[in-house]
């Protein structure tokens, strides 16, 4: 017998949410196409990418709010603006998070102030920019990763 499967889900969102929030940079735009393929129309889903510009939006990727960056001002900024702004309130919402860490640690505090509870929350730091590559902001990221993978266990998620 000869079984053929596609890629491996790496990430199965939890079941009872009301809405997904979906957001990331450039670095992410396969997951977020994966789960828009996927699980487009099960869910109402709210999806945000940083690019470029125009020129850098994908027809294909349907539903996406493409959030253009904006000379002198930080990723990790534009796109917290942009999620904050355009998130759907009200409901129970599950947050997917993924790309360059300071974009990811900014959409944390978002989530946050949404009210996103914590197993609702998924969230990968990708990539570190150079510019953010202190070493007490190194510290802290991994103290957070050790925790999220420690939660992640205890959870069974991992």
């Amino acid at each position: 017998m000869l079984h053929l499967a596609g890629p491996k889900v790496a990430i199965i969102p939890p079941q009872g949410a009301d809405w997904w929030l979906l957001a990331g940079d450039e670095t992410a735009l396969p997951a977020l196409g994966r789960f828009v393929e996927t699980y487009g129309g099960t869910v109402p889903m709210h999806v945000f990418a940083l690019v470029d510009g125009p020129q850098e939006e994908q027809s294909d990727l349907a539903g996406v709010r493409w959030v253009h960056r904006r000379p002198g001002v930080s990723d990790a900024t534009v796109l917290a603006e942009a999620v904050e702004s355009g998130a759907p309130r009200g409901g129970e919402g599950w947050m997917w998070i993924a790309g360059e860490a300071s974009i990811v640690k900014e959409l944390r505090a978002v989530s946050k102030r949404l009210g996103i509870a914590k197993p609702m929350l998924d969230a990968s730091g990708y990539w570190r920019s150079p510019e953010s590559d202190r070493p007490m902001a190194r510290l802290r990221l991994l103290r957070e990763q050790a925790v999220e993978t420690l939660e992640a266990r205890r959870r069974g998620t991992t």
